[in-house]
């Protein structure tokens, strides 16, 4: 999975960005990383208050195995599949 970092602009100078390009990470700079939003080509989102929904159900339905890890993942590819759908259906 590519991962995505997220920078205020001159955070990174050219060479770091080189650097993290190489090793597969891809670099964003966005003036309020609050912003920024995880958006699937094919029209879903989830949105900051959606990914903190979906963080905050991995730890209250996982809190005794330390298993959040992998809950977290599974929550968020069920809101992203409901929102497609959702999106299907309009």
């Amino acid at each position: 999975m590519t991962q995505i970092l997220v920078t205020k602009p001159d955070t990174l100078n050219q060479r770091d960005k080189a650097a993290l390009r190489r090793a597969g990470v891809v670099v964003v700079e966005a003036d309020n990383p609050s912003d920024v939003k995880l958006i699937q080509a094919n029209g879903a989102e989830l949105s900051s208050g959606d990914m903190l929904y979906a963080a905050i159900s991995a730890i209250a339905k996982d809190r005794y195995t330390d298993n959040v890890a992998q809950a977290l993942p599974k929550i968020m590819a069920q809101m992203l599949d409901d929102a497609r759908e959702k999106d299907r259906s309009l």
